[in-house]
């Protein structure tokens, strides 16, 4: 079976459960899938899945006997219905319900939940097209751990720039959207260029995950032959430092 990102042909609302929560509180979140008027009738199914991103931040939905990790919220929710149908411009609203345990922990916990069309029978390879929406929950009064480290920097000359490549890794306990900037600056020190790439929702880098954030620095009148100097940052939203690392090339 091969999984394809959903078409136009139906969508959601509802796609982001974001929230603070206590121990044993009550969850209750709705998700309404709709279909287009003109759009055939279509059967689809609701999951709850682990939730992990790679380092290209492209979703990955964790099985339950590999979901395991202390992050994850899945094993007490439940959604409702579990599979239904949609003729066209019929909507359905989903129920994602769930009870946070009692020792629940401090930091941050997930879940992916995938609408998936039914796929048909078929001799070849069957597709089947999903949209995800994203649990993400954040324990209230526990300890939150914000940290992280730039795990690489590299760079190499682009044209009449320089191509920058920085992982970095959430080492903490909670996600959260970090701002990462680059200077490129000549082998005197002398600033050419700088810029910042920022990560938005829901594009969290979740605890214990590595993302690669690249860009390209363009300084005026390109680079010519010598040793150039790249610094890379990571901070907060709030300007809160986490990493920075510097990395050197020539030309």
């Amino acid at each position: 079976m091969l999984l394809v990102p959903a078409s136009s042909a139906f969508g959601l609302a509802g796609t982001i459960f974001k929230e603070q929560v206590s121990p044993g509180q009550e969850l209750s979140h709705k998700i309404t899938v709709s279909n287009e008027k003109n759009a055939s009738l279509v059967n689809l199914t609701a999951e709850i899945y682990g939730f992990a991103r790679n380092i290209k931040g492209i979703d990955i939905e964790v099985p339950i006997e590999n979901d395991t990790g202390t992050f994850t919220a899945r094993p007490f929710l439940s959604i409702e219905p579990e599979s239904f149908s949609l003729g066209p411009g019929e909507a359905r609203t989903l129920f994602l319900n769930g009870t946070v345990p009692e020792d629940i922990g401090s930091g941050g916990k997930y879940a992916l939940v995938a609408i998936k069309t039914v796929p048909k029978a078929s001799k070849g390879v069957s597709i089947t097209t999903a949209i995800h929406a994203y649990v993400l929950l954040t324990i209230k009064d526990g300890d939150l751990i914000q940290t992280g480290n730039i795990t690489a920097l590299e760079t190499s000359k682009d044209d009449n720039g320089a191509k920058v490549n920085l992982i970095f890794e959430n080492t903490g306990n909670v996600h959260y959207k970090p701002l990462v900037e680059a200077v490129l600056k000549d082998g005197a020190g002398k600033i050419l260029a700088q810029g910042e790439i920022k990560k938005g929702p829901p594009s969290y880098v979740l605890p214990k995950s590595s993302y690669l954030f690249e860009m390209t620095l363009l300084p005026e009148g390109g680079l010519s032959s010598g040793k150039y100097i790249v610094e890379g940052k990571v901070t907060m939203e709030d300007g809160t430092v986490l990493d920075s690392k510097e990395t050197a090339f020539e030309i």
